[in-house]
Order: C-alpha cells, then structure tokens, then sequence
C-alpha cells in the first residue's frame, strides 16, 4: 500500500505543470497569476524568453498592463510601462486608461498619461477615457482626466459625449463639473503659455505627488503635468519637469528652528518680496549670496527673508521653492535661511486672497481648488511654511515681518511663545481655538500686521521712543528690524534703535535694498552690490 501511495505521488509531481524560471514552460494561467501576485521574477523570465508583451492571455484575453491594471499590481505595472509596452493597446474593448479608470487607479491613470498614453484614445464604440468614465459617475476620474487634458467634448460613435452620458444617468455632480470646465475653456482659449509648480503633495506616508499647472498653447487650455514618486528616505531627489529643468530636494520630516543665534558673523535682511522671483534671484546673485546656478556662496551667513513673498506678483512658488532650497544648501555651508512668516503668509494659508495674482485666481478656479490647499497640512510647501518662525533674534537684533508692539511685551510674550502660538494656530486654523496669546499675535498689534514704527493705523497709535526701548530691554534686543511698511529707502528710526526694510520692488522689477549686518556694522546693500554705511 505505501508503495502504492508513492507510486501515485511521483505520477502526479511528473504530470504537474512545472514551472521554471527558464519562461519556456510558464504558463499562460501562471503567467496571470504571476501578474496578480506581483512575482516580478517569473515575468521577467517569461519576457525574457521572447514572449510578445502586449499579446493577450488567457481564456479573457488581457493584455499583461491590462491585468496589472485590473488586479492593482502596481510593481508589475510599472515593470511592464518600463519594458516598453503599449500604453494604448486595447484589449476586451478597453484602452488602459479605461482600465485604470474602471478600477479607480489614480496613480496609474498619471503614469500612463506621463508614459503617453493617448488621452482620448477610443475603445469600444469610439468611447474615451472620459466618456467611460461619466457613464460611470466616477467624479474623481473625471478630474483627473479633465486636469490632464481629455477633451470634455469628444463626441462616439452615438453622437454623445461625456456631458451627455452625465446627464442621462442623472450623475449631477460630473454634469454640473463637465459644464462648467466646457465653459471655462472656451472663455479662456486666448491666454498665453504660462505654468505654476513644481507643488508637492503627499499621497499617502511613501508616496508624493508632483505636479505642475500649464496653459496648453495647442490644446488652448490648462492641464496639469503630473508624477507619482515614491519616498523611501527623509530626503528626496526630485528632478523638474513641464519645461523646469531645476532640481529640488523634498523633505520628510519638517522640524522648526530656532528663535536665537548668536555669534553669525554675517547678516543680510530682505523685505517684501510679493512674488517677484527674478528680482529676487538678481538681488542675491549680484550681491554674492548665489552664484549664477542658484548655489549657496554665502558660507556660513544667514539670509533672512522678512514674509510676505505670497501675493501680488506671479512668481510666488518659484520665490519659496528658491528660499526652501537654499536654505537646504546653506546649512551644508554653516549658513542658514530664515523664512519669517508675514502676515501674507497667513492670509493665504487661512484662505484669504484679496491680494493674489490673477494667473494664481484663474489656476485656482479652472481646477476647482482653493489657492490655500495648495499650500495646506498636506503639501511640501505647507508642511515648510507651518514650522517657520514669526519672529528671531540674531546677534540682539529682533527680526520680524511688522515688529513687536508694545501689548506683547507689556503682556509678557515671549519670542518662543509668540512663534509657538503662531504655528499651533497655523497647524489646523479651522479647528483651533484662538486664545489670548493668539488673539495678541495675529492682531493688528501682533508682528504680523503692526505698522505702529512708521504710522498711526488700525487704533494702534504711533510708538515712542520710550516704548520701543522697553521693548528691546524686555527681548534682550539693541535693535529691531521691521518689513511691511514701505519706504523709499532703508530707513533707520528711534535713535537708530529700529531699522525700516521695506523698500518696494512692484515699479522697478529689482530689489533695490537689502540690510547688510557685517561684523557688527550696519549696511544698506544696493542691487548692484555697492554698500552705503548707516548710522
């Protein structure tokens, strides 16, 4: 009887399908099988062999990027997308976007795109993506697909196009979307080529999304240019793209610094920038802070920016991502950064958006996205802009976008506490319950909105000499320097005790004055690099 047993046992080992790594002998039911478990190594050794990899297997006839799609098997997927397969290739009536879309696959639906997928290539009944994906109601497909360019008026081979199916299935939502953004288009089509990015959006905790908005020239509307990247380290390489060839480092995990420093032998304090990127990159390369590539030359000295580089111009995220950067190359220097917050800054991270660039407005209404939530808890930007000081000292000199008035020292606020409470506030301003401190920090009096150095404004009277003196006793300070209210030049104040940066840059296009504090010695530093003694 036991040799019985073992006789029918090697029977049926011989008998059964072996699969080697060979490919000769794989199976077309292993072969999907492979797909749908992600074993990347029996692929490789099928393909490896010869196989046609956009041929169609099994009893249902999948293409193999089909299958990937329909089962999520994303490891396959992109294995496949990077062996060269066809993006467009129909297999069971359906394009690979149709796939994606069926299955509700964001990331793939982009990498598909990114790879060339032919965004209103037709299936079954010269459907595209985007009717597919209306008949279905799937809302957040539609958007994708409308961000990265379907066109909504493509019509089959009924004469209908997504719109229509929208409406007949009753599904309001993509009706009343699909509607507004066929409007949109065609009140938009005479704009010139123009894009905002690269923003940062994290995915999920190891996967970030970049993306860019552009004004299609041919297309005559806006699509968005996207990438999927995964993030295994605190620091990540990114390369631009969508025409910017500069590259970026993303970071995991944001800390805040600092309030304090002493002993920084160099100083250079830069006022309101609004969005003026060119001017600003004029200003640091001509004074040496950069060299011609963007690079850090300003060895261990700290730059500090005074807020408000938000609204007004339209450079603002090419003007933080080149102050997030450099403050990332600086520090490999000894140097540092200071990106203060204004109160620009926080108008826009609370959604307030009286003063933002129309091209900022029509991006923010063509994809349906307040301005804000790209610079939310979830963004590369955000995250940044939340562990940021409001106010510093370096070497006893007080930096802050408005200055400190009296009501926070004769309350007894301190800088940590007064950037504490900003960044508590700014971590969820829907939720979070202002207390007094709050209401101290961001009111007019707090050193986001203050104007009291230069002006009587807001029922806050002028300072004194007095007052101010106490001010910088209380903080350990011997000066204070201050942004937000223009002057033709940099201007010293109150026995030379406080220093007025904001010299406007909106009519001449340059930074015409930056503060220079060098070894104890005050400066006005002119774009053109010369220096004039203050004092």
């Amino acid at each position: 009887m036991k040799n019985f047993i073992w006789f029918i046992s090697i029977l049926v080992f011989v008998s059964a399908p072996f699969v080697a790594y060979s490919g000769d002998n794989i199976s077309e039911k292993d072969l999907l099988k492979a797909v749908k478990s992600e074993d990347v190594k029996t692929l490789m050794a099928f393909l490896h062999n010869g196989n046609d990899i956009n041929a169609e297997y099994g009893r249902q006839k999948f293409t193999l990027l089909n299958y990937s799609i329909k089962t999520g098997s994303l490891k396959i997927f992109k294995k496949l997308l990077l062996y060269g397969t066809d993006v467009n290739k129909i297999s069971k009536g359906k394009t690979p976007l149709m796939f994606a879309v069926d299955h509700r696959r964001r990331e793939m639906i982009s990498l598909l795109i990114s790879e060339g997928a032919n965004i209103d290539a037709r299936g079954h009944h010269e459907n595209t993506a985007l009717i597919y994906a209306a008949q279905r109601g799937k809302m957040n497909c539609v958007k994708v697909l409308v961000e990265n360019g379907a066109d909504a008026e493509l019509i089959n081979k009924h004469g209908f196009n997504a719109l229509d199916y929208a409406n007949f299935a009753n599904f309001a939502e993509v009706a009343q979307y699909l509607v507004k953004i066929i409007e949109m288009r065609h009140f938009y089509d005479d704009l010139s080529w123009t894009v905002d990015g690269p923003h940062v959006e994290w995915d999920n905790d190891s996967t970030v999304r970049i993306f860019y908005m552009v004004f299609d020239t041919i297309k005559r509307f806006p699509v968005s240019k996207e990438r999927f990247i995964t993030v295994n380290e605190d620091t990540v390489h990114i390369e631009g793209f969508a025409g910017d060839t500069n590259n970026y480092y993303i970071f995991n995990n944001i800390t805040a610094d600092p309030s304090v420093y002493q002993g920084i032998d160099k100083v250079l304090a830069i006022g309101d920038v609004h969005g003026h990127y060119d001017a600003l990159f004029d200003y640091l390369k001509s004074n040496q802070v950069i060299d011609k590539n963007g690079n850090w030359i300003f060895g261990n000295g700290h730059l500090v920016m005074l807020g408000d580089v938000f609204d007004r111009g339209d450079q603002v995220t090419e003007s933080l991502w080149l102050i997030n950067q450099l403050d990332f190359k600086a520090r490999a220097h000894g140097g540092r950064v200071q990106m203060l917050l204004g109160n620009h800054e926080v108008m826009i991270m609370t959604n307030d958006i009286r003063y933002l660039n129309k091209k900022y407005v029509f991006f923010s209404r063509y994809f349906f996205k307040d301005y804000s939530l790209y610079f939310d808890e979830n963004s590369g930007l955000g995250q940044w802009l939340r562990t940021r000081n409001a106010v510093i000292s370096i070497n006893g000199n007080i930096f802050s976008h408005a200055g400190i008035s009296p009501v926070l020292y004769e309350n007894d606020i301190s800088i940590n506490a007064i950037n504490h409470s900003l960044r508590n506030y700014l971590a969820d301003a829907k939720k979070y319950q202002k207390s007094n401190i709050e209401d101290f920090v961001l009111g007019s009096a707090g050193p986001l909105w203050y104007r009291g150095y230069l002006m009587e404004c807001n029922n806050n009277s002028k300072i004194t000499q007095n007052q101010v003196d106490n001010i910088l006793n209380f903080y350990g300070g011997k000066k204070m320097v201050v942004a937000h209210t223009e002057n033709k030049h940099i201007q010293p104040l109150f026995d030379d005790k406080v220093i007025a940066i904001d010299v406007p840059i909106r009519t001449q296009k340059t930074i015409p004055e930056g503060l220079l504090i060098e070894n104890g010695k005050y400066y006005s530093l002119h774009n053109d690099g010369a220096r004039v003694r203050l004092f």
